[in-house]
């Protein structure tokens, strides 16, 4: 039987961060189902079907080591499903959070205890980034995008797909 872990975000874009917490959860489960949602409380400048590319894309040159076509499943939460009613319909045992700061886990954890009223028997797994990659969030990436010199900085933050992709969204 595969053990199989949600990790879900609106990856608007896929950062480095999303990609370490994936390859963390990839060491620890068969497969693992990123699951892009939409976040009304912020503008989105990518598409989920464009998200769903750059995922694909970053997750094959990150983890050039794993049978990502085989483990890694990209789907879209329709906007009116819970992310743990999403992992109980797929058989999920786990959801994968990456923690930044108390804030973060002050956040996911409200969450962790409504996702245990409604499935119990799916467990939340906190994570937390090394040093390098703790001030990484995709509205970070955003808020640099097209300021004088931004792609240098943001190239330690992002994939080289998600660097073209922002590029061209700034054109």
């Amino acid at each position: 039987m595969n053990k199989i872990a949600i990790v879900a975000g609106s990856y608007d874009p896929i950062t480095l961060g999303h990609l370490w917490v994936l390859r963390q959860g990839l060491r620890m489960f068969d497969q693992i189902h990123m699951l892009i949602a939409d976040n009304p409380g912020k503008k989105s400048m990518f598409s989920p079907g464009e998200r769903r590319g750059l995922i694909r894309e970053s997750a094959t040159m990150y983890l050039h080591d794993v049978d990502v076509a085989a483990r890694v499943v990209i789907d879209i939460l329709p906007s009116s499903q819970m992310t743990v009613t999403y992992a109980t319909h797929v058989g999920a045992s786990h959801i994968i959070r990456g923690i930044r700061n108390t804030t973060d886990f002050e956040y996911e954890n409200q969450l962790n205890l409504i996702n245990k009223t409604i499935a119990p028997n799916i467990e939340t797994i906190f994570i937390l980034p090394p040093r390098e990659l703790i001030e990484v969030s995709s509205s970070l990436v955003k808020g640099l995008t097209g300021l004088q010199g931004w792609k240098e900085i943001a190239k330690n933050y992002v994939p080289p797909p998600v660097l073209q992709a922002l590029a061209e969204k700034t054109k």
